[in-house]
């Protein structure tokens, strides 16, 4: 399969990653707005849900931080193995 991009690459080798991130942003503009309703339904029917789905939330944020960042500071001291891309080293 050809690139239907090559011609303008060749003049402008930019145009690829242009063209992917405005993919991205239309896929991203068009977001499933019925979910969205069907869950701000779903919360406002009783309150102590959107409570629960926000201290979820927050605690698995949370946990990923933490659990990130110190595995992260631990692979820097060379106490265990973390994959790090080169460019972070």
């Amino acid at each position: 399969m050809r690139d239907p991009l090559a011609k303008l690459s060749e003049e402008y080798p930019s145009a690829p990653m242009l063209f992917m991130g405005g993919l991205i942003g239309a896929f991203l503009i068009g977001r499933p707005f019925p979910l969205f309703r069907r869950l701000h339904r779903w919360t406002t029917k009783r309150p102590s849900r959107s409570a629960a789905l926000m201290a979820a939330a927050f605690i698995a944020a949370g946990v990923f931080l933490v659990l990130y960042w110190d595995l992260r500071i631990l692979a820097r001291r060379d106490l265990i193995w973390y994959p790090m891309a080169p460019w972070a080293a």
